[in-house]
């Protein structure tokens, strides 16, 4: 086989090779997750407030973020292969999980709750929609270094507090 040969039976097998697929744009949304998050819960139904997560991948896989607020409030969001658990508390309403699955773009959804998650850069915005009218916009800007783990300090006083 001659010099030409082996470069065009080389370029040959790369022109037949399988196209990669594109990344899953909900699994590169949850890798971006991870880490330290600040900003404002905005729109409410209690108005607008400070808000902070630490997202962390578990050894199992999933990242996991949860905020302790007053005494029984809480929101815990766990994502898991193609699906978002959302739960949360407020005192004297109670408690309620929803079990979101990866839908079109970056939302993950269920009959009555759709939440947009977009990471770019060091900007995390979460659009929360419950039956299809706005509950909650959360922005956020992630935090490093010493301003990150105060923020993990907080958030884990905070949750023994309790």
């Amino acid at each position: 086989m001659t010099r030409a040969s082996i470069v065009f039976v080389a370029i040959a097998a790369c022109h037949n090779a399988p196209a990669t697929p594109p990344p899953d744009p909900h699994a590169v949304i949850v890798d971006n997750l991870v880490g330290v998050w600040t900003g404002n819960a905005i729109g409410t139904p209690f108005g607008d407030f400070p808000f902070a997560l630490a997202f962390d991948r578990k050894p199992t896989g999933v990242v996991h973020a949860r905020l302790d607020g007053t005494p029984g409030m809480y929101l815990d969001f766990t994502f898991d292969r193609g699906k978002l658990v959302e739960e949360g508390a407020i005192p004297n309403v109670g408690t309620q999980t929803h079990t979101l699955v990866a839908t079109t773009g970056t939302h993950w959804a269920d009959a009555s709750v759709d939440v947009d998650v977009a990471v770019t850069g060091d900007a995390l915005v979460m659009t929360t929609l419950i039956r299809g009218k706005p509950h909650a916009v959360f922005r956020m800007q992630r935090q490093t270094g010493a301003t990150a783990a105060k923020v993990r300090e907080a958030i884990a006083a905070r949750a023994h507090s309790e």
